[in-house]
């Protein structure tokens, strides 16, 4: 059966794959009218998702070999390609552990607006 937890492992997975070939906001207009169904049917809070959607997208645009944002700060820097990702992997490495406890733990996402709505 579809679980919460496969759907946004799948989530996960798709999303950081496509950033790192694609711009974000192209990625949104994609896959949001896609997701955003399937998420409430299994469940998911949209708040949630959102949240996630856009830590994956971040995780994709700083993943190597595409990575569109690592060109941009190579440029900024003004240093090679493979230093640009060594400088990155330990900032990387922190968001991709910071992606898997928000979309495992949503209460962590859900926490502020649970607060502020009263739910």
């Amino acid at each position: 059966g579809d679980t919460p937890f496969k759907f946004m492992t799948l989530v996960v997975i798709i999303l950081s794959i496509l950033g790192m070939f694609m711009e974000n906001n192209a990625i949104m207009l994609l896959m949001i009218p896609i997701l955003v169904p399937s998420a409430v049917t299994l469940g998911i809070d949209p708040v949630h998702l959102g949240v996630v959607m856009c830590l994956c997208i971040t995780v994709g645009l700083l993943t190597p070999p595409i990575g569109l944002a690592l060109y941009v700060m190579q440029d900024i820097a003004d240093l090679s390609f493979g230093r640009t990702v060594k400088a990155v992997t330990p900032f990387l490495i922190t968001l991709f552990i910071s992606l898997l406890l928000i979309t495992y733990i949503p209460q962590i996402t859900m926490f502020l607006p649970n607060l502020l709505l009263g739910k």
